[in-house]
C-alpha cells in the first residue's frame, strides 16, 4: 500500500509572477551595475543576489513546499557556504604582506633568496634517489 501525501502544487500563472519578479531583479542589477553607488552598490549587489537566490530555492526548486527535513538540508547548505567564505575573508585580512604596494627592498630579496653561508654551487650535493630494495 503506497502512501502518497498530497503536495500544494504552485500554479503555473505564480511561477510566471515569480518569473517576472526574477527579470525585474535582473534588470536592477544591471541598473545597480552602471550605476556609480561607492561602497553602498556592493550591499545592493548582494542584496539583489541574495534575493533572486531565495526566489530560485523556494519556487523554482520546490523547497517551500518540500518536508521539514528538505528545507533543514538547504539551509545547512547555506549555512555551510557562509562560514567557508567567512573562514577565506578572514585569512584573507590576517594577511599583512598582502597589503604591500612597494616590491620589497633588494636587501630583503636577496636575503631570502640567497643559499645558507658555505653552500656555494660547487658544494651543494644533488639529492640522492630513493632506492627500495625488495625482503
Amino acid at each position: 500500500m503506497s502512501q502518497h501525501r498530497a503536495q500544494p502544487l504552485i500554479s503555473v500563472p505564480f511561477m510566471f509572477l515569480v518569473y517576472a519578479a526574477l527579470m525585474c531583479l535582473l534588470a536592477l542589477t544591471i541598473f545597480a551595475a552602471h550605476v556609480s553607488l561607492g561602497l553602498i552598490g556592493l550591499a545592493i549587489a548582494l542584496a539583489i543576489a541574495a534575493t533572486k537566490a531565495i526566489l530560485v530555492l523556494l519556487y523554482y526548486m520546490h523547497v517551500r513546499i518540500e518536508s521539514p527535513a528538505t528545507r533543514l538540508f538547504a539551509v545547512a547548505g547555506f549555512v555551510w557556504l557562509f562560514i567557508m567564505i567567512l573562514l577565506t575573508t578572514a585569512d584573507y585580512v590576517s594577511r599583512p604582506w598582502l597589503n604591500r604596494t612597494e616590491p620589497l627592498p633588494n636587501s630583503q630579496t636577496s636575503e631570502i633568496f640567497s643559499p645558507p653561508p658555505g653552500a656555494t654551487a660547487q658544494t651543494a650535493t644533488p639529492p640522492q634517489p630513493i632506492t627500495f630494495t625488495p625482503r
